[in-house]
């Protein structure tokens, strides 16, 4: 199975090089499981963006972490944790690597805030330069979802409540990241 994954390409992603266009915008995707675990990881990143899931943390450990990234000149927004769940689990994020190159869309959409409520869904902005920004909804989906009906159709409602929110800002074309977790 090793060697078939390095065939077509699924491993090694090394990310992006060391050097890339000066026009290039480059987006990681993580699952941290635990942000605070990988705060330095994801801060020394070469990428301009990058999209995290399972923050995983409470709201103090959320805004200690957001003030290390301000004082690293980053730029970090986040959801809280799912409210629904009995421990620490979901959250999303999206963290630019330089201030004033993002900023989180209110949703508009119910479904779309009860997603965000619940820290599996988020919609930024992110700028491409000279005054162009373009949409990024980062997911959390629930985990087991190729096991049980109903935690795909919570996951399924989710990308739903996405659709929803695009079609009510009329946005025709968007990236959407994240972990999906249909296993």
């Amino acid at each position: 199975v090793y060697t078939w994954r390095f065939q077509t390409g699924i491993e090694h992603q090394p990310g992006p090089p060391n050097s890339q266009p000066s026009n290039a915008i480059t987006i990681d995707c993580i699952n941290a499981t635990c942000l605070d675990s990988h705060s330095s990881t994801i801060m020394s990143s070469l990428a301009d963006y990058t999209s995290v899931q399972e923050v995983s943390a409470n709201k103090a450990t959320l805004a200690s972490l957001k003030a290390e990234f301000a004082a690293a000149g980053h730029h970090f927004v986040s959801t809280d944790t799912d409210s629904n769940s009995t421990h620490l689990v979901g959250g999303v994020g999206m963290l630019s690597a330089k201030r004033g190159r993002m900023f989180e869309l209110p949703p508009l959409a119910s479904d779309f805030a009860n997603g965000v409520k619940r820290g599996r869904l988020l919609h930024t902005a992110l700028s491409c330069g000279q005054g162009r920004f373009f949409s990024v909804f980062t997911i959390y989906g629930v985990s087991g979802g190729a096991g049980c009906k109903s935690k795909a159709a919570v996951t399924s409602k989710l990308i739903a409540a996405i659709s929803h929110e695009m079609q009510l800002r009329g946005i025709k074309h968007a990236l959407i990241m994240g972990d999906i977790n249909a296993n």
